[in-house]
C-alpha cells in the first residue's frame, strides 16, 4: 500500500502501524490513553458489580438482587468496550456516535 505525502505529515510517509500513526501529536495520546484508562475503569467497575463485591455494592445506594447488580454490570460493560476500541485503533471521530447514543438514552426518545 502506497501512502501519499499530505500536507502536516511533516515531509514523510506516514504508515500507520496498529492504529497508532508516527506523527501523532501529544494532545491525541493523552486522549487515547486517558479513554483506555477509563474503559479499563469501567470493565474493573462491571466486574465488581458482576461478582457482588463489597466495595462494589457500597456504590450503589439502594439494596438490590443479584440480578440488578448484574444489569449493572452489563451496562458498564457495554460503555466500557467502545471507549477502549477509539482509544486503541485512534478513531477518535467515532466518539461522535458514542455520545449521540448516550443523548438519546439520557434526552428520551
Amino acid at each position: 500500500m502506497d501512502y501519499a505525502i499530505l500536507p502536516g505529515q511533516f515531509g514523510h510517509n506516514v504508515q500507520p502501524q496498529w492504529g497508532i500513526s508516527l506523527d501523532e501529536d501529544v494532545a491525541t495520546r493523552a486522549l487515547r490513553s486517558l479513554l483506555v484508562g477509563i474503559g479499563l475503569a469501567f470493565l474493573a467497575l462491571a466486574a465488581g458489580f458482576f461478582f457482588q463485591t463489597a466495595w462494589a455494592k457500597s456504590l450503589w445506594p439502594l439494596p438490590d438482587g443479584p440480578l440488578s447488580y448484574s444489569f449493572m454490570a452489563a451496562i458498564l460493560a457495554g460503555t466500557a468496550w467502545p471507549l477502549i476500541w477509539v482509544g486503541l485503533a485512534g478513531e477518535v471521530g467515532a466518539l461522535a456516535g458514542y455520545g449521540l447514543g448516550f443523548g438519546v438514552m439520557f434526552g428520551g426518545s
